[in-house]
């Protein structure tokens, strides 16, 4: 193992590192967004496939070039929100329990993208070959994607957005205390929907990354990247710069499993290299209990 990390091109591993860290970066602070409000967002898995599915269907049958992939971004997004936007009336309004809301929903939307793309395509697996329009940016021999260059962008937004602006800190004494919001005459409701859906958004984007990097579409291709998000938000506190530390951490684990497997002179089993990111989610997991702390109000449906 130690001679096959010695072969690897460390350039070519930090270039995919940062593609992997970008959809869990993107679906984590949308999930943070929602989860400062008080609303649990579990469903960030389905969310990511509903946007992945959408963004194959505008890249095959859509405008080429710049603007269809653009145009595949924005629906992309608002297939995520409108996702979300169900979860927020089931919790919100209908006062289901958060996380069976999100569970649900992430189920739903697995069926419903392979009876989509069977009912589109003729077959439950992978669509046809995208274009390359988002491929990256190149630094000397680093390839950058465009997709983290999105996060750092949305990173930079929450940081002042949460903490040096008015509506940031109503969104989080929504997630602490919605009762004494409540009182100042601010309906936390109308935080949590509009944080709900952000979260959505973003995490339609992610799964728009995840079919840029892949190339196409195919069935429950996020593999469990929306719950390795969760993970990160409660890895990395709740706070954007820690959150997204959290994902290139992963990010690295899903490079270093890519990268191993190309090697010629590897001799580890698939299957052992396909745990890594997986295994490196529990471990911190673990290692993390009882140093974090939720919003208080966090799961708790709005009793005012």
């Amino acid at each position: 193992m130690f001679e096959a990390l010695f072969s690897l091109s460390w350039v070519t591993l930090w270039g995919v590192t940062l593609a992997a860290a970008a959809p869990l970066a993107l679906a984590a602070l949308g999930g943070l967004l929602s989860e400062r409000s008080g609303v649990v967002n579990l469903g960030l898995e389905g969310m990511m496939l509903v946007g992945a599915f959408t963004t194959a269907w505008v890249g095959l049958f859509g405008p080429s070039g710049v603007w269809g992939a653009m145009l595949g971004l924005l629906l992309a997004g608002c297939a995520g929100a409108m996702l979300a936007g169900l979860h927020g009336l089931l919790c919100l309004w209908g006062k289901a329990d958060q996380i069976i809301s999100g569970v649900a929903l992430n189920i739903f939307a697995s069926e419903m993208t392979i009876f989509l793309a069977l009912w589109l395509y003729g077959t439950k697996g992978s669509t046809g070959i995208l274009d390359d329009t988002l491929a990256g940016i190149s630094l000397g021999s680093l390839r950058i994607s465009w997709f983290f260059v999105l996060v750092l962008c949305v990173w930079l937004v929450l940081e002042i957005l949460l903490w040096r602006t008015v509506w940031g800190l109503r969104l989080r004494a929504c997630g602490e205390h919605p009762q004494a919001l409540y009182s100042t005459g601010i309906s936390p409701y109308k935080l949590q929907i509009v944080a709900v859906l952000a979260s959505g958004f973003l995490a339609g984007l992610a799964g728009a990354a995840l079919v840029h990097g892949a190339g196409n579409f195919s069935k429950n291709m996020t593999a469990g990247r929306g719950y390795i998000a969760l993970a990160a938000l409660v890895f990395g506190n709740w706070l954007p710069r820690r959150v997204l530390a959290a994902c290139l951490l992963f990010g690295f684990a899903y490079a270093l499993n890519f990268q191993l497997q190309a090697l010629p002179s590897n001799k580890i089993p698939s299957e052992f290299l396909s745990m890594l990111p997986y295994a490196l989610t529990l471990l911190a997991l673990v290692g993390w209990v009882g140093r974090t702390r939720p919003p208080a109000a966090l799961g708790k449906p709005l009793d005012i």
